[in-house]
């Protein structure tokens, strides 16, 4: 069974915004750059699907969290922050380089999770990120886990009860926080160090002079922490994958 990832978006706040025009024209060329930067994992070319609403697919599903972050990122320096639902399943229809002609499970349950990150913005304003998939099937994350705890001790029955989707969403949110308290600057020096790629490298290419205060700068940004919870996103992602299509 072919499994595909969709990401839907939306920005916060857009609507009543007095720089509505600005902030369009921002969108159309930031997914420009994306369809651009990431051609190769897409399996059809990101776009606007609705007002300031645009979409992502994927046949790699277990890189939707990249897909998020590198929206983020792209936002950062405009100060304006996205809400974002992920989704993996199959599809109903067939390919289509237009978005709107596509339909199907990985598109619902997309649309399921940006919908719960916008009924949470009352709540929380942190949990603008959201993961759904179906966990019903007999080969899901959660019959997975049920059987693992059975086969160690009843002191830890409580993992009967866990889904891929929460503990997903229980690192994205965690994530999500340290990265919302990120200041501007250290934003822009962990933007170079993914541009660049070393400390030498940014202080060769860039105003900064110090690799010690890159270092000092990077590490209380927590952006290591940021990085290797992507990292067990992906993994347990790729996980939920290969149980599907098993």
């Amino acid at each position: 069974m072919s499994l595909y990832g969709v990401v839907i978006f939306d920005l916060v706040g857009s609507r009543r915004s007095d720089k509505r025009n600005e902030l369009q024209l921002r969108l159309n060329n930031n997914i420009i750059k994306f369809n651009g930067r990431y051609k190769e994992m897409l399996a059809a070319p990101a776009g606007v699907t609705l007002g300031d609403e645009w979409q992502v697919i994927t046949h790699k599903p277990a890189k939707i969290y990249d897909i998020v972050e590198a929206f983020q990122r792209m936002f950062w320096n405009d100060d304006i922050e996205l809400y974002a639902g992920m989704g993996i399943g199959p599809l109903s229809t067939s390919l289509d380089n237009d978005l709107r002609n596509m339909d199907g499970p990985c598109f619902h349950h997309a649309r399921q999770a940006v919908e719960s990150a916008k009924k949470d913005r009352v709540t929380s304003k942190r949990k603008k990120v959201y993961f759904s998939v179906d966990e019903t099937g007999r080969n899901s994350f959660k019959h997975e886990i049920a059987a693992t705890s059975e086969e160690l001790s009843g002191d830890i029955n409580f993992l009967n009860s866990i889904t891929l989707n929460e503990l997903v969403n229980i690192i994205i949110e965690n994530n999500e926080i340290l990265k919302n308290k990120m200041t501007f600057n250290q934003k822009k020096i962990y933007l170079d160090y993914l541009k660049y790629g070393s400390y030498r490298k940014i202080v060769e290419q860039t105003e900064k002079k110090s690799i010690s205060n890159i270092s000092k700068r990077l590490n209380s940004a927590e952006v290591f922490t940021i990085k290797r919870n992507g990292e067990v996103i992906e993994s347990l992602l790729a996980y939920y994958c290969l149980l599907e299509r098993s």
